[in-house]
């Protein structure tokens, strides 16, 4: 059996529940192994939804849609379809129905309970399939960044910079949930620099939240054109990269997220930069979601084993960003395979972290 379905059905006995009802995109890419449900792009729920209870799996789905579903996205999970017509009830009534008489769902529906994050926490710990699959992202990430780096110039309209980008990812099907451009005095002004129509001058910012089978790699990299790059950006940059060291140093199995939120607070006063951290999310856990930025709110939540995290760590004038996995308590950054310009920084182990590219 699934063992995916294997650990829903424990917490469904465990917690009194007798049915589960998946309809995001994000927990079908998880259930069904890397399966597709989408139709509309930007719509957090997906054109199908997975419903299990302790006797049954089904994969409901109006015809439209359900048969492919059935024969490209459902490889990897056993299930009944249902299937709808337009005019019948609709796909979250169906399942509703289906999840007996206590359900919970990951989308309000009826009376059942909605309980996201605990149903996010049933994807740890990722399988060895999960991490193979983040770490052809995290190379293919790496490279990607370093071909259009070395192919753009100032002068350049940050909108052809995003085209160029989502082209690249796009040809190994790869999907971006974010894709940010950012240049010069935006990259100090603006935490997410969405591209805005202007020119690429010196100083230029990447990134993407590129997704694979609904696994996320999230990548900033910076790049600068000209001689001398500016201390003060020189210096945000060290500042931010030996905080996101010191993040991943934490990343063990039982270490609290509000201890490492701490942490970062005491380095960013250190530096002289005692509110940085208010500016922007600390860092949070990856996979089949873009991240989870608010574990660290909670003083109960802790590093788990088989799990990956998105360290976006900015101060003003930079960001830095790595997919990294906590496997059997050894951190490995996936994005980062040498391609591009690096510095170790020591933080109870050594983290080669990329680097401003300079050209």
């Amino acid at each position: 059996m699934n063992d995916k379905i294997v650990k829903i059905r424990k917490f469904l006995l465990e917690n009194d529940y007798t049915g589960m009802i998946l309809a995001r995109q994000d927990n079908f890419n998880w259930i069904t192994g890397g399966g597709n449900s989408r139709v509309v792009v930007p719509k957090d729920t997906g054109h199908a939804a997975i419903v299990v209870t302790q006797e049954c799996v089904y994969m409901i789905a109006q015809v439209m849609d359900g048969k492919r579903i059935m024969d490209e996205e459902m490889r990897n999970l056993e299930a009944e379809p249902v299937f709808l017509y337009w005019f019948d009830e609709s796909v979250l009534d169906k399942s509703y129905c289906l999840a007996g008489t206590r359900p919970v769902s990951d989308v309000p529906v009826g009376e059942a309970e909605v309980c996201l994050d605990r149903i996010y926490s049933l994807h740890y710990p990722m399988t060895d399939e999960e991490y193979r699959r983040m770490k052809k992202l995290g190379a293919l990430s790496d490279y990607i960044f370093y071909k259009i780096a070395k192919e753009i110039k100032p002068g350049m309209i940050d909108y052809e910079v995003e085209a160029m980008l989502l082209y690249e990812f796009a040809k190994e099907n790869v999907q971006c949930d974010v894709s940010l451009i950012g240049t010069d005095d935006r990259i100090f002004k603006y935490r997410h620099p969405n591209p805005s129509g202007r020119k690429l001058g010196n100083y230029v910012l990447l990134h993407t939240a590129s997704r694979l089978g609904g696994l996320h790699c999230n990548v900033t990299r910076s790049i600068y054109f000209g001689d001398q790059i500016p201390e003060d950006i020189v210096r945000a940059y060290d500042i931010s990269c030996r905080i996101e060291a010191f993040c991943m140093s934490q990343c063990k199995t039982g270490n609290h997220w509000a201890d490492i939120l701490k942490g970062q607070k005491k380095l960013y006063a250190e530096a002289g930069m005692p509110e940085e951290w208010k500016c922007h999310y600390p860092g949070g856990r990856t996979g089949y979601f873009v991240a989870q930025s608010d574990l660290s709110l909670n003083s109960t939540n802790q590093i788990q084993n088989r799990e990956a995290y998105d360290w976006y760590i900015t101060a003003t004038g930079a960001k830095v960003e790595e997919l990294a996995v906590n496997w059997d308590d050894r951190l490995e950054i996936l994005s980062h395979t040498g391609i591009w310009p690096s510095k170790k920084y020591h933080i109870e182990e050594v983290f080669d972290l990329p680097q401003i590219m300079q050209l």
